[in-house]
């Protein structure tokens, strides 16, 4: 048996509305090459367009089968209760010290994998989502305020430390309606431009 995949309510909300507009857009768009292929037939550029947007047609179904899997397979976490203990769910201030002597401040978002590019426009500032399971956030993963961490990277290793650990409420504040249409039109400006529909 497959290991359960975690991830925040923001995320797994991220996750169904993305599956319910891929489902509408698919729809919408086998109804409008419905109706184009009932026409004329024979021009070059029309049957072209036919291609590319049943192509396009085909991705997103292969992208929704996925999101349908991922659906299945998921477990919302709850909000951390140890705060200063990094965990999916947390925004952490850190520095990090590269081979080269450069230093920088950062501040990430600890997501899981499959919500990693969906949670993007719900960060503020400055803050960046990182995977849990990317080097960075292997290092990081179980350590506490003020922990020091290292990774390596193609250059050499990464020193860092841990400045402060807080819960990211963004991830544990489900915000039903306000997602839908940005997500929509995302999907919609995929299509070509004659079979989105109205």
């Amino acid at each position: 048996m497959s290991e359960r995949t975690m991830v925040t309510p923001l995320g797994y909300t991220l996750l169904k509305h993305k599956k319910e507009q891929l489902e509408e857009v698919i729809r919408a768009t086998q109804e409008g090459l419905a109706d184009m292929t009932q026409g004329d037939s024979g021009d070059g550029f029309q049957d072209s367009f036919l291609l590319d947007t049943q192509m396009t047609v085909q991705r997103m179904d292969y992208e929704l089968r996925e999101i349908t899997r991922l659906l299945e397979e998921i477990d919302i976490i709850e909000p951390p209760q140890q705060v200063n203990v990094v965990s999916l769910g947390h925004k952490i201030m850190l520095t990090l010290t590269y081979p080269s002597g450069e230093s920088e401040a950062l501040i990430v978002v600890l997501t899981a994998s499959p919500e990693l590019s969906l949670v993007e426009e719900h960060l503020l500032n400055g803050e960046l989502p990182i995977s849990s399971c990317s080097a960075l956030g292997n290092a990081i993963y179980g350590k506490t305020s003020g922990s020091e961490f290292s990774y390596e990277i193609e250059s050499g290793m990464v020193q860092g430390r841990l400045l402060k650990i807080e819960v990211w409420q963004p991830a544990f504040e489900i915000m039903e309606g306000a997602l839908a249409r940005s997500e929509f039109n995302d999907l919609q400006s995929e299509l070509p431009k004659q079979t989105r529909p109205i």
